[in-house]
């Protein structure tokens, strides 16, 4: 599995987790870049994540994941 679909992957599933599909996300996208973005919808898009790739985050990992770059790659360690 290749690290730019993986970066396709999650950037979709934001999109959806921030009700937003013409949302304009960027690797450096962060929290403070999406006013939806809080630590719930954070949790939430993590979730979607792990269940669409069948991984599973620990805390700490989650709590690391300041942007969707940190979250794509995070994933892409996990299942390539």
């Amino acid at each position: 599995m290749e690290f730019e679909y993986v970066l396709e992957e999650v950037t979709r599933l934001a999109r959806i987790q921030f009700r937003d599909e013409k949302l304009e996300i960027r690797e450096t996208t962060t929290a403070s870049d999406i006013v939806s973005w809080n630590s719930l919808s954070h949790v939430l898009l993590i979730t979607s994540i792990e269940n669409i790739f069948f991984i599973k985050f620990d805390l700490p990992q989650m709590i690391d994941m300041k942007s969707i770059g940190d979250i794509a790659r995070a994933t892409y360690r996990m299942v390539k």
